[in-house]
């Protein structure tokens, strides 16, 4: 390990905070104006889609340990939390390449990706 290491691993830390604090108020934002109704341009290489699914907040910390408590209940607990666990909604973001577009071509490398942007809501 070397100084030069430990510097350059701290300072692309501190970016990677700096560029994931930045890609959440711009996906916040870009999710809302998809709610809203805006329609991505189609003048850029890449297309954004908003895909909604719901989801269910089961604890499931909560049944092992349940679990491992006594199995006797198991069954009858484990269907109570997940018929009381509330449905969440959930949105990402993926980044497709646009087919349409003039300017430079994209390679497979940066156009074939699924950006993890997801948000939860109650």
């Amino acid at each position: 390990m070397t100084s030069k290491q430990v510097e350059r691993y701290a300072k692309l830390s501190q970016l990677i905070d700096k560029l994931e604090k930045e890609r959440k108020t711009l996906r916040d934002s870009l999710v809302e104006d998809l709610q809203n109704g805006t329609e991505c341009p189609k003048n850029t290489p890449y297309l954004l889609s908003l895909v909604t699914s719901n989801r269910t907040t089961f604890a499931w910390k909560e049944w092992a340990q349940s679990l491992a408590e006594t199995s006797d209940k198991l069954k009858k607990q484990l269907n109570r939390w997940v018929a009381e666990a509330p449905e969440t909604t959930s949105y990402s973001l993926r980044v497709n390449p646009n087919p349409a577009w003039k300017g430079q071509s994209t390679t497979a490398g940066d156009a074939r990706y699924s950006i993890d942007l997801t948000h939860h809501t109650r």
